[in-house]
């Protein structure tokens, strides 16, 4: 297990309190599997399908990797059906993410935020 896993975990553990409509773990797609295990693993442990309530954010169709703005608009417009997101702190094509907007926009959704370095 790598050190994101274990925070990951941990982070899950401490944050994903699911009930109402907010069932969901919001991830961004294709980074580290065991993260998306982790977050399936805690979903299962209360009673929900992965299948149904990981949401794996892709990118918008023609950007490379997921913006800023499309994660703090995603957020606005669906942060109360999520639990929890874990969130890398760069996207995939390596840029760093608007920490402070995305935060603002998960706490005024009420979703729990936490962050990662990937590959770490």
């Amino acid at each position: 297990m790598t050190s994101n896993d274990e925070a990951s975990s941990r982070f899950f553990a401490e944050h994903f309190r699911p009930r109402g409509v907010r069932l969901g773990i919001l991830l961004l797609a294709g980074y580290d599997p065991a993260i998306e295990e982790t977050a399936a693993g805690h979903l299962q442990a209360h009673g929900l399908t992965s299948a149904r309530r990981l949401a794996r954010l892709h990118p918008l169709p023609g950007d490379t990797a997921v913006t800023s703005s499309y994660l703090t608009d995603f957020l606005a417009r669906y942060g109360h059906e999520y639990a929890a997101a874990w969130l890398p702190t760069t996207t995939a094509d390596g840029h760093p993410l608007d920490r402070p907007a995305i935060d603002t926009a998960a706490h005024t959704s009420g979703c729990p935020l936490g962050w990662y370095r990937p590959g770490i």
